[in-house]
C-alpha cells in the first residue's frame, strides 16, 4: 500500500490502479470531477 500524493488516501499504486484512483481523487489537479 502506499498514500495517493494529492489526497493522502491509502491506495495501491500501480500501473493499472493508479490512474482509475486519479480519476477519482477530489484534489488532483484536473478539470474531469464530476
Amino acid at each position: 500500500m502506499a498514500s495517493c500524493k494529492y489526497c493522502g488516501e491509502e491506495t495501491v499504486l500501480n500501473a493499472s490502479r493508479l490512474p482509475d484512483h486519479l480519476q477519482r481523487c477530489k484534489n488532483f489537479p484536473t478539470g474531469l470531477k464530476e
